[in-house]
């Protein structure tokens, strides 16, 4: 089971001020995120995640990092460590299942 964006959320202003690599990102980590804990989560730094989702969007790494700090700002995502690693919190209103 993998999470999906909650129309809800899609409908919602903080959806419509996202930028458009803030989007991509967003909906490209959601292919990554595994169920810990109540929370899906993302294991992986900027970096990885950047060269995870950037061919996928066509965007740079460094842009899909900007796009992380945009949806930390924004409240979509939440930085966070499991294990000795780094991670990213999906905000629980952002996605459905």
């Amino acid at each position: 089971m993998q999470p999906i964006l909650s129309q809800t959320f899609k409908d919602s202003p903080k959806w419509q001020m996202l930028s458009a690599p803030a989007k991509c990102a967003l909906q490209g980590m959601l292919q990554f995120a595994t169920r810990k804990h109540c929370d899906w989560i993302i294991e992986g730094t900027p970096k990885q995640i950047g060269d995870w989702i950037g061919p996928e969007v066509s965007l740079g790494s460094a842009e899909i990092i900007t796009a992380l700090r945009e949806l930390d700002t924004a409240g979509c995502i939440r930085r966070g460590r499991v294990g000795n690693g780094s991670s990213f919190i999906v905000a629980p209103v952002v996605v459905d299942r």
